[in-house]
């Protein structure tokens, strides 16, 4: 198991580095891609990136939720500030 890299991109991600915790993520991914390749891949390495993915969607849902809040906000900050409010265009996705 390779905790260093489990250790780097949780702190990453977890700090709103989501470009860091990607490129940390796809060397990560390209190593292991090789172990199974080469049929040297542990249950416990295909464990920990499973955990791994399963943390990241939800710290991914958190930092969504909470941007959509703050977006709210703003815009109800400008309704009743009485300046013209222009609704920003919503983004929806499912995983």
């Amino acid at each position: 198991m390779n905790t260093d890299f489990e250790t780097t991109i949780r702190a990453a991600f977890g700090a709103g580095e989501f470009s860091r915790a990607q490129r940390l993520w796809s060397e990560w991914a390209g190593q292991t891609e090789a172990a199974i390749r080469s049929r040297s891949a542990s249950r416990d390495t295909l464990a920990q990136m499973r955990a791994l993915i399963d943390w990241a969607r939800l710290v991914n849902f958190s930092f969504r939720a909470r941007a959509s809040g703050r977006l709210a906000s703003l815009h109800a900050a400008g309704v009743y500030s009485g300046s013209p409010v222009r609704r920003a265009a919503s983004f929806r996705a499912s995983l």
